[in-house]
């Protein structure tokens, strides 16, 4: 279905301003004019099924392009990390989202990548050529927990389609087993399936395996997920989170959800969506 015309995405774009934005970028500050950020705009919105060919993204885009190109964000700066390389970082993920077509954006990609390529040389992770690689790429040491842990949003985000396979497939055995699942995503470890199927707690969990989903090598990785998610199919054929799982960012995609039909059938399509992104990585992997 198309959810770009529906009361949801109205609400967004009601408010988008007329730079391309909706105020504060990253965090939203005391008194904000609008209740989200920019971010958590372009999060739903890319949710209900926007891309670079809609407008109102691409107003966004270009906004987020003068804002790379400043390296400031219109809420100010923060002082407990290396922020600058930060703002460098989320902008260029965000960017890369909807379109390839940024330079800038594509460099500081380049360069996570060598991080993240470094850091996987051997047969494991190696946090000394991480620090070192980064040390290399960026000019200075990796300054506060988002930067030093890579296991985050948008470093995964930024490097979609960056990687050799080896280096891939290695990073992904990585994340999975990392403890703390990933950073503004899921704070649990991945392998630990969640305790029940329905709940935001189990929707969290299949935002992390989406962002996972992108990488070819992860259909087998996650095969064990894949197989959770089957078990929890309805008797109907239908899949359902519950109306706990409304939480405005990946559900609801209908107007309404008082009817249970139209919850399941949202829910239904996220699922089958993944598992035919889980499905592709591993026939491509086996060369199907």
């Amino acid at each position: 279905m198309d959810y770009r015309s529906g009361k949801w995405a109205d609400a967004i774009l009601s408010r988008q301003m007329p730079d391309g934005s909706w105020g504060c970028f990253h965090t939203l500050r005391t008194g904000s004019a609008i209740p989200m950020t920019t971010e958590q705009a372009l999060t739903r919105l890319e949710r209900l099924g926007f891309t670079i060919n809609d407008s109102c993204i691409q107003r966004t885009v270009g906004y987020m392009k003068i804002l790379l190109e400043k390296r400031v964000l219109p809420e100010g700066m923060e002082k407990s990390s290396d922020f600058a390389t930060f703002v460098d970082l989320i902008l260029s993920a965000r960017i890369r989202r909807f379109t390839g077509d940024c330079l800038p954006a594509n460099q500081i990609a380049e360069r996570w990548a060598a991080v993240v390529t470094a850091a996987f040389a051997g047969d494991g992770y190696d946090d000394a050529r991480y620090r070192n690689c980064y040390q290399q790429q960026f000019g200075r040491a990796p300054w506060g927990d988002r930067l030093a842990d890579f296991v985050s949003y948008y470093q995964l985000s930024l490097l979609r389609g960056m990687l050799d396979i080896q280096t891939e497939s290695r990073m992904l055995d990585y994340v999975l087993h990392h403890e703390s699942g990933i950073y503004y995503i899921y704070g649990k470890c991945l392998e630990m399936l969640p305790a029940g199927f329905a709940g935001r707690s189990a929707s969290r969990y299949l935002t992390a395996l989406e962002l996972l989903a992108d990488y070819p090598s992860a259909g087998q990785k996650l095969q064990f997920a894949a197989d959770w998610i089957w078990k929890n199919r309805g008797a109907d054929g239908s899949w359902d989170l519950g109306q706990q799982a409304k939480d405005g960012v990946c559900f609801p995609l209908s107007d309404d959800w008082r009817t249970v039909s139209r919850r399941k059938a949202d829910c239904t399509e996220r699922v089958a969506a993944l598992l035919d992104k889980l499905d592709t990585g591993r026939r491509y992997q086996n060369g199907i």
